[in-house]
């Protein structure tokens, strides 16, 4: 059965991309508010590896959907769209030097003492392919195979554009 024709598909991916990621991130969400201002035991700490996974959740919702749906060459498709770059130069720019010029905003807007002076733009970017390191893998990259690979297309399938961005709330 295909999804165009299958009721209830991308509903699916959405409740089960949800179940899987607060059954990973739940136990430690919960531990973490029982110890608020205390420490957390040592026991709590083997539950971290356990919450990272929880932020696979739509991604992991994005597989098992696609391999329901179309067994492995589904699954191989959507890998295959994390390849698709298509985009032109200044978009890179952008979300390369976004930050660290959101940052200097900030940082004037704010009135940190001696910003200007002391601000290093040499070893600010040195640090960026670090950040991006530890970033990544801990923040939005276990959900984009979910949202953008699996849900934004037959969202835009359905709604359109900038129907289906709205509707996932990415919008461009």
């Amino acid at each position: 059965m295909s999804e165009q024709t299958e009721p209830g598909g991308l509903w699916r991916f959405f409740g089960l991309a949800h179940v899987i990621t607060w059954l990973l991130l739940g136990p430690w969400f919960w531990l973490f508010n029982r110890v608020w201002h205390q420490a957390v035991p040592w026991w709590g700490w083997l539950l971290v590896p356990v919450a990272f996974w929880g932020g696979y959740g739509p991604s992991l919702a994005a597989v098992v959907e696609s391999w329901r749906l179309g067994g492995r060459s589904a699954v191989v498709a959507l890998l295959r769209s994390l390849t698709i770059w298509q985009v032109s130069v200044g978009w890179y720019v952008l979300v390369i030097a976004g930050p660290y010029a959101l940052a200097a905003v900030a940082a004037v807007v704010a009135g940190v003492p001696g910003f200007p002076q002391q601000y290093s733009v040499g070893a600010s970017l040195g640090s960026g392919p670090l950040a991006l390191a530890f970033a990544l893998p801990f923040g939005p990259l276990g959900e984009e195979l979910g949202w953008r690979g699996y849900a934004l297309p037959r969202l835009v399938r359905r709604l359109g554009f900038w129907g289906g961005s709205l509707a996932l709330g990415d919008v461009p």
